[in-house]
């Protein structure tokens, strides 16, 4: 079953609708793009390899026309203002303003662009392509620099997550070398997990821990001091609601943690200060994310792999809920 939300939009939400709409509003114009109603956040669309805006409200949205079209790979700030993407072998800086999306190139040799992961504040963001190259960058008050990093080992790259003092944690999968690293501009790589399959990376709520889960053992690792002693302890396991773990997130009040299962189809919660599972959500499809919608406080949870796909969200806050995004030219409620 899945759980679905009827209560009217918080605050906050309808804040940043309004600032969305705002921003949106020369870039509509610029883009050839309407836009007809509140703009709830924006989404890559790997299938249409376009950015595009979620048009109303979680319940009753749909994926809005192309913004940006040709895109390899997108991500965007927290707070939505800013979207690093993949655009013709080059990383893409884009920043939102009244008079529509302004570009700054960061760097050449974005080829087979795989991962984007930013810091909670925006401050800073990481890139990675298939081609085994990774790319930081960090705000030094006049927009993005380059940070060198330590040498990233061999593997497959599964998880990424930086922090904003510029500490850059990364997921390798496989027999030999699987684990998690920490990546600091200046400091030589280090290794903080063995794990053969890391799948998902999220900070604490004080940013001084990282949560990690391992597809292999279906399990949740808490890394306490991770920059320091990094001492490793079993947070929860397959007894406490663990199937194929695919991703970890910080809920939305930061007191709880959010991991999707692809195993058994579900979304867990744990309470933070205890470990307790606190509730499941089941859902109809086989999650493979958890991905802030950027300028929203909705969780993606998969990618459209074809034209008909819909995107799942979850919508967090006291009752959490999940529904669908189609990509109509009318809004379709679930």
């Amino acid at each position: 079953m899945i759980m679905k939300n009827e209560h009217s939009p918080q605050l906050n939400r309808i804040l940043t609708v309004i600032l969305a709409c705002l921003l949106l509003a020369g870039l509509a114009s610029a883009e050839q793009t309407r836009l007809t109603g509140p703009v709830s956040g924006f989404v890559f669309d790997a299938h249409a390899g376009a950015i595009r805006p979620v048009i109303g409200v979680a319940g009753s949205a749909y994926l809005g026309g192309a913004l940006v079209e040709g895109v390899e790979l997108a991500s965007f700030s927290p707070d939505g203002k800013r979207v690093l993407a993949a655009i013709d072998g080059n990383w893409m800086l884009g920043s939102w303003n009244v008079q529509g999306l302004s570009w700054t190139r960061l760097s050449d040799g974005a080829l087979e662009p795989e991962r984007i992961a930013w810091s909670d504040s925006g401050e800073a963001v990481a890139a990675y392509s298939g081609s085994g190259r990774l790319w930081l960058w960090q705000d030094a008050g006049e927009g993005l620099r380059a940070s060198e990093l330590g040498e990233v080992p061999a593997g497959k790259l599964t998880a990424m997550a930086v922090s904003d003092a510029g500490s850059l944690l990364i997921g390798v999968e496989g027999a030999a070398g699987g684990g998690v690293y920490l990546l600091t501009p200046g400091e030589q790589t280090r290794l903080l997990l063995s794990a053969a399959r890391p799948s998902g990376l999220a900070f604490s709520r004080d940013g001084a821990d990282l949560f990690v889960t391992d597809r292999d053992r279906n399990e949740l690792i808490q890394i306490r001091d991770y920059r320091g002693a990094a001492a490793a302890a079993l947070f929860a396991n397959r007894n406490l609601g663990l199937s194929d773990p695919v991703a970890v997130s910080l809920s939305a009040d930061r007191k709880g943690l959010l991991v999707a299962n692809s195993g058994t189809r579900t979304l867990a919660m744990y309470e933070l200060a205890s470990g307790a599972l606190t509730g499941v959500i089941e859902l109809d499809f086989e999650p493979t994310r958890l991905e802030l919608l950027g300028g929203s406080s909705l969780l993606l949870l998969n990618s459209r792999a074809g034209l008909q796909e819909p995107l799942r969200v979850l919508e967090t806050g006291p009752e959490p809920a999940v529904y669908f995004i189609p990509a109509e030219s009318s809004p379709v409620e679930d």
